[in-house]
């Protein structure tokens, strides 16, 4: 992935993708890191990558601090980021069963 405009080049580091639809990803997300005492904020955006990649400045290494999740031309896939400047883990949203 190239480099996201207004964004560090450590943003695009590492980023993952969720084979559910961007809706499912974000209520799924939201609830596991509500049960894990997080008390998470929810906010909805309909723009792409570019205009919503600067609402995860400042990046910082705290777990879980922020996290973006853009929809793809498939809906059938989610593009998951964190907000962690060493490019974060997308490993970390996994499916919860």
């Amino acid at each position: 992935m190239g480099q996201v405009p207004g964004m560090p080049a450590e943003f695009a580091g590492a980023f993952g993708f969720i084979g559910a639809p961007v809706e499912q990803v974000a209520h799924e997300l939201f609830a596991w890191h509500d049960e894990l005492g997080f008390r998470p904020r929810r906010s909805d955006s309909r723009t792409g990558l570019d205009e919503a990649a600067p609402l995860l400045l400042p990046l910082t290494s705290t777990p879980y601090s922020r996290n973006l999740l853009v929809g793809t031309r498939s809906p059938k896939w989610t593009a998951y980021f964190d907000a962690n400047p060493r490019g974060g883990d997308p490993r970390g949203g996994r499916h919860r069963s």
